[in-house]
């Protein structure tokens, strides 16, 4: 129990709860819709990216292609989340399995960039938004 700060009443501890999951039905369905959407690839690698190897969205948006493709153009089987990539600030490996490199495989055939560039790119450049500021 913790005790509040102004009254000094000790409160219940709130339990610790696992975030739901999806089934694989649940997982077909949001792949089907995103399919139905702009940019299907990408958003359909977004999503097996989360559900497959347990990244969070900050995680993922932060990849470069670098930090999933070795230099001979094959796909890694794990990724090395720095610290400035992850949550917690602490740097961790994450796995990734064979049919999450099929998926990533596929995806970077159909978009190639150079490695340095996000795996995943957005309609507002970085780049872009400074001088858009400077506007306002």
């Amino acid at each position: 129990m913790k005790t509040h700060c102004l009254h000094r009443k000790r409160l219940p501890e709130k339990p610790v709860s696992q975030a739901k999951t999806l089934t694989q039905a649940e997982l077909d369905q949001v792949l089907r819709y995103v399919a139905t959407k702009q940019y299907p690839e990408r958003n359909r690698l977004l999503v097996l990216m989360s559900f497959w190897s347990g990244m969070r969205v900050g995680e993922i948006a932060a990849l470069r292609i670098a930090d999933v493709r070795n230099e001979d153009g094959s796909i890694k089987s794990e990724v090395r989340l720095g610290i400035e990539q992850t949550k917690g600030r602490f740097a961790r490996v994450v796995f990734l399995n064979d049919r999450l490199r099929s998926e990533i495989a596929n995806y970077l055939r159909s978009n190639k960039r150079a490695v340095h560039l996000p795996l995943f790119p957005t309609a507002v450049q970085p780049a872009l938004i400074g001088p858009v500021l400077k506007l306002v």
